[in-house]
Order: C-alpha cells, then sequence, then structure tokens
C-alpha cells in the first residue's frame, strides 16, 4: 500500500469502518474527548484512512474512537494519512528497490488459483479477486532471530521512504 503525508481531512468525508471490532465505553469516550480539549489532537498520529471507491469519502481504518471523540467536540477535521493499494508494477518496483539498498523482499502468498497446477486444474484468479487484491499489495521484509536492532531499523526506514 501507498501512504500519503499527513493531511487534514473534513469530518464529513470520514466514515467509521463497519463492523469494527474495537468499541469504546461511555465513559473512556468521555475521558478521550476531555484529553482531547485540554491537550489537543495528537497530530503526531494521525488516522489511516482509504478511499471509498465512487466517492470522495474514506473508510477510519485506525482510529474510529478518535473520530467518535471528534464528532461529539463538533471538531471540522482530522489529520489523516491515506493508505491506497498498489498496483503489481508498483509492487515489484518497491521490491527491486529495495533489493539496491540491501534489503531481500519477496512475495512470499500467491494465491493459489495462479500456480500452475491449480490453473491446469481450470481454477481462474478472476474468481478469486480478493485473493488477487491481497496478493498484489503484499510484501514480506526481512524477519529472522538474528537481525539487530539497527538491521530493523534500516529496513523501517527504506521501506517508509519508498512507499510514500
Amino acid at each position: 500500500m501507498k501512504v500519503s503525508e499527513k493531511q487534514l481531512i473534513p469530518l464529513r468525508r470520514l466514515v467509521a469502518l463497519p463492523n469494527n471490532p474495537r468499541k469504546i465505553t461511555q465513559q473512556s469516550l468521555n475521558r478521550l474527548c476531555d484529553s482531547i480539549r485540554m491537550n489537543g489532537y495528537w497530530e503526531h498520529r494521525p488516522a489511516a484512512v482509504e478511499p471509498i471507491e465512487g466517492t470522495d469519502r474514506y473508510h477510519v481504518l485506525d482510529g474510529n474512537q478518535r473520530l467518535k471523540a471528534l464528532r461529539r467536540l463538533k471538531r471540522k477535521e482530522m489529520p489523516c494519512v491515506i493508505y491506497t493499494e498498489l498496483t503489481v508494477e508498483e509492487r515489484n518496483e518497491i521490491i527491486i528497490k529495495m533489493a539496491e539498498r540491501g534489503v531481500a523482499c519477496n512475495v512470499h502468498y500467491k494465491p493459489l488459483p495462479m500456480m500452475t497446477a491449480y490453473k491446469n486444474l481450470g481454477f481462474d484468479i478472476a474468481d478469486y479477486p480478493n485473493a488477487y487484491d491481497m496478493y498484489h499489495n503484499e510484501i514480506t521484509l526481512p524477519l529472522n532471530t538474528k537481525m539487530r536492532d539497527e538491521d530493523v531499523e534500516y529496513v523501517i526506514e527504506n521501506f517508509t521512504e519508498l512507499i510514500k
């Protein structure tokens, strides 16, 4: 996924994520509102949103409780970063650029209908759009027990730089 720079988005264009598993109690919402009222909104922690296809609106992926609090406080906008999907070409370009920086990345979870044996059995990836959507946005970053903190930071810094 690509990530935009932080930007202010009007609350009227933000839609809470349907079936969000995280719930907030009235007491916690009151505390959150009090905190925002006293300390301001956390500019360093923007909400994560994704575009709703065919509209000018966004689903809030991370920040649904903050959205409720800001609406209750009658604020007009919320700091957000916008996540958009990558094309396969963009994903592959990131993998190549990471390799040029000495970081080996890959795609490890190819949908079964894309594998030769399954294709030969008549499976078609077009019948599995969700699996393909996951596949074309996926990049496996290095992860192993021998990585030092400096290695992890190097991977994070380079990956973050490339997806912006």
